[in-house]
């Protein structure tokens, strides 16, 4: 009987070496994947947070562009107002010069 019982775990122990070790690679690999991705992970969050720090660093660049030039585009609007308060300056001396010179040659 105890033949026998040697017998069967004699032949049943390249078996359950299989399953041994096949149990113990899986643990590897779950060990394995949980460390990659882990590592992933933090290589990821880097990754993130340098490209939303460029970002940022992009959309003040640009804000500060329109800024300048929504500035240069109003003060190319003032100078043209100013020109044309000129204008219309030198135009109104130059009616109240005439006007005063026809006063004058009436004696008033």
């Amino acid at each position: 009987m105890y033949e026998q019982i040697i017998n069967y775990i004699m032949a049943i122990a390249p078996s359950l070496t299989a399953v041994i070790g096949a149990i113990t690679m899986f643990v590897k690999t779950v060990g394995n994947t949980s460390t990659l991705t882990n590592r992933l992970k933090e290589t990821v969050e880097d990754k993130m947070t340098e490209v939303m720090d460029n970002t940022d660093a992009q959309v003040t660049a640009l804000k500060e562009a329109v800024k300048q030039v929504t500035e240069s585009n109003e003060i190319a609007i003032m100078r043209e107002q100013y020109k044309a308060l000129q204008t219309e300056l030198h135009e109104a001396l130059k009616q109240n010069a005439e006007l005063l010179a026809k006063l004058n040659m009436r004696g008033y």
